[in-house]
């Protein structure tokens, strides 16, 4: 009935998925209770359940407007793209600091899931992510100019050494945008992606041959 859903006022939509993102957000999928989430966003459980059937539906549909929004995001602020590698990774990391503080219930819902994928739903988040992550692929690869890689460093190892360090850069202060109001954001982001910029070329120095 999720059809039904989506015939609500976009405003009634909104409250229900803003509870919705804080609660899974805050405890993940498993320890989320459906009984708080309609406590919050006022609404009797057999309305809940009437739109999405079960806890899980719930959880999956939040997950494929949280994605829609964080790629829409993000490729609608990567283009043109740098053709340097490591003017690409700032650019693209830039946009996903600026999203944690543009929607942060949304990132903080994203990170927890990736970080805690129950057993029972990971063939529906790996079909998801998977289909994600082959957008991403794409936005980091077409036209990049890897030539500069010192002999015996791969694409691969590189991207692997940014993620871990932008993946704890996030999980560092995703719990502070979180609480921070929108006025405040702006300054912070813009602080992360000035301290990024430091490491970016700390790790640039020692992968390119000049």
């Amino acid at each position: 009935m999720i059809d039904q859903f989506k015939k609500l006022p976009s405003a009634e939509q909104q409250k229900l998925i803003d509870v919705c993102l804080e609660e899974f957000g805050e405890k993940g999928y498993e320890r989320a209770s459906t009984n708080v989430i309609v406590k919050n966003a006022g609404i009797p459980k057999g309305t809940l359940f009437y739109y999405f059937e079960s806890k899980k539906n719930l959880f999956l549909f939040l997950l494929d407007i949280a994605v829609e929004e964080y790629v829409t995001y993000i490729e609608t602020r990567s283009a043109p793209l740098p053709a340097d590698l490591f003017e690409r990774l700032m650019h693209l990391s830039s946009a996903r600091l600026r999203f944690a503080a543009h929607a942060p219930k949304v990132y903080k819902f994203l990170f927890k899931t990736l970080l805690n994928i129950p057993d029972g739903l990971k063939g529906d988040l790996q079909s998801r992510f998977h289909q994600y992550a082959q957008g991403n692929q794409k936005l980091l690869r077409t036209g990049l100019d890897v030539s500069r890689l010192r002999d015996g460093i791969s694409i691969e190892q590189v991207l692997e050494l940014l993620n871990i360090f932008m993946e704890g850069l996030l999980a560092g202060h995703s719990v502070q945008l979180a609480k921070m109001d929108a006025d405040e954001t702006i300054p912070y982001v813009e602080k992360l992606i000035e301290e990024s910029k430091k490491y970016f070329d700390l790790i640039k120095q020692g992968v390119y041959a000049d």
